[in-house]
């Protein structure tokens, strides 16, 4: 702090030279967008920490408690390495090329004089965006699928190889993990979807995205007090279904707001994997769940069936990006 103020003192014309003087219209839709997304802000913490205040008021046990942060830690590894930085980059990308589309489209419509070029310019300009957003979502919903195909007959193994026979063998930790995969396959399609509405949004429409995560964090304590009061406890799989489909429900606002910018849903359609794909997807995870039994991995069981089981799953693993 002392060094940063000296180098603010240094600076000619103090402080105030840095400091930018925005037209106040300007200013004024700047501090709307910011405080648009700081409301969303608080909206995904409530939702990604409400889950542990109610693991916590509803007087979950210890064991409860540590399949679910073992199967959250584990699980969120896939989200932060790979589905983040994607989603940034998706992000990234969609904003600057929704800037310069939008940047040409308004000099077009300055210097066209009729109102067909202007709506040709347009339809190019949401043509090119739809085809981005196809591209980019396809290859996260392969990444999601893969984990949702592959963690039901490698979530014992993988606790197992990680924290040890005693974590891996504890009630409910390797379910969590499972339901875990699925969930990861939610929050790539959300991430995508959501980092292109967020990048072409009007403010209005960020104001609507606000009341439905607001909607989907109601879903969220709703499932988790259903699932409570049918079982008599919140167990960890529970909580990863109430992630779930607060994660739907925040997706499913998304498409609606993807299909009105781009007034087509086909680009949505069109990033839905093959039906090549989806089946050797469900091969790989039907064959690698009899490759669990067939090898007998559980617990007390020596590595060789462990190393063999991900042996299996390697090929799947190969014979899926093959047909992809």
């Amino acid at each position: 702090l002392v060094y940063t103020a000296f180098c603010l003192v240094r600076v000619r014309g103090g402080l105030g030279a840095l400091a930018p003087r925005p037209p106040l219209r300007e200013a004024s839709a700047v501090l709307r967008r910011a405080g648009g997304f700081g409301v969303q802000a608080a909206c995904k913490l409530a939702l990604a920490e409400g889950v542990k205040v109610a693991l916590v008021a509803l007087e979950s046990s210890e064991d409860e408690l540590g399949a679910f942060a073992l199967a959250d830690n584990l699980g969120s590894v896939v989200a932060r390495v790979l589905l983040m930085p994607f989603e940034e980059a998706a992000f990234t990308a969609f904003s600057k090329a929704a800037s310069v589309e939008e940047e040409a489209s308004a000099g077009a419509r300055a210097s066209a004089r009729k109102g067909s070029s202007s709506a040709v310019g347009d339809s190019t300009r949401l043509e090119a965006q739809g085809a981005a957003l196809s591209a980019m979502l396809k290859v996260a919903l392969l990444v999601g699928l893969l984990s949702a195909a592959f963690a039901p007959a490698y979530a014992f193994t993988a606790l197992r190889l990680l924290y040890g026979e005693a974590k891996a063998s504890a009630e409910g930790a390797a379910a969590a993990l499972a339901a875990y995969g699925a969930y990861v396959a939610a929050m790539a399609l959300n991430g995508t979807t959501e980092a292109f509405v967020h990048a072409v949004a009007a403010p209005t429409q960020l104001l609507q995205g606000n009341v439905a995560l607001a909607a989907a964090a109601v879903i969220q304590a709703t499932i988790c007090f259903a699932w409570y009061r049918a079982t008599g406890s919140l167990s960890a799989t529970g909580i990863v279904v109430a992630n779930m489909a607060s994660m739907a429900a925040r997706t499913a606002y998304s498409c609606v707001a993807i299909r009105a910018h781009l007034r087509s849903a086909a680009p949505l359609r069109a990033a839905v994997p093959s039906a090549g794909t989806l089946l050797a997807l469900g091969v790989a995870g039907v064959g690698t769940l009899a490759t669990q039994q067939f090898f007998g991995v559980g617990p007390n069981v020596g590595v060789r069936a462990h190393a063999l089981h991900v042996a299996c799953g390697a090929l799947a693993l190969a014979g899926v990006v093959a047909v992809a």
